[in-house]
């Protein structure tokens, strides 16, 4: 056998040199674990979402005050109306409303008329005492210093009806 027929080991050693530089470079090129990759774009998602979930969250808990000082409102008209069913004063009854309405009603925002259910043209006992109050309720989260609106707000307008035991003690508004 001649030596050129022989195999050079110089060109197989060159071949897996070559294969494991390729090798290496192929796994420094392949790209990052897919968690890795996903991570920026789940940030940016956060900071797109994230606003609006927080401002729907503040909507919803405005909108629950709102209807908190509607209940609120609402016991008030009608702890004013119970008060009218003994026969008390207009400003008694007007006083004991405000009381019960957490520093949300003032006098000038409770009205009290009576209703003459027997429709004999007198009220007395049997007739109704009706208590109603007016309250604005101003949205924070939707208003003019958010978003640059007007102000948004809601009218709550509770009202109750009782039914008189005795007659009232002064003069008695009709309805």
């Amino acid at each position: 056998m001649r030596v050129d027929d022989r195999p050079s080991t110089c060109s197989v050693n060159l071949s897996r040199r070559s294969f494991h530089v390729a090798r290496r470079l192929k796994l420094m090129l392949k790209p990052a674990d897919p968690a890795h990759r996903e991570r920026g774009q789940a940030l940016i998602e956060l900071v797109l979402v994230l606003p609006i979930v927080v401002i729907f969250i503040l909507v919803l808990v405005d909108f629950g005050v709102a209807i908190d000082r509607r209940e609120v409102l609402q016991h008030a008209v009608y702890e004013g109306s119970r008060e009218g069913i003994v026969g008390t004063t207009v400003d008694e009854i007007k006083d004991r409303t405000v009381a019960q309405s957490q520093d949300l009603l003032a006098a000038g925002d409770v009205s009290v008329c009576y209703v003459d259910a027997d429709v004999n043209g007198d009220i007395g006992a049997g007739d109704d005492v009706r208590v109603s109050a007016n309250y604005t309720h101003n949205f924070v989260i939707l208003s003019g210093s958010f978003f640059g609106l007007n102000s948004l707000s809601i009218s709550l307008t509770p009202e109750a009806d009782a039914k008189l035991a005795n007659g009232p003690l002064d003069s008695e508004p009709a309805c």
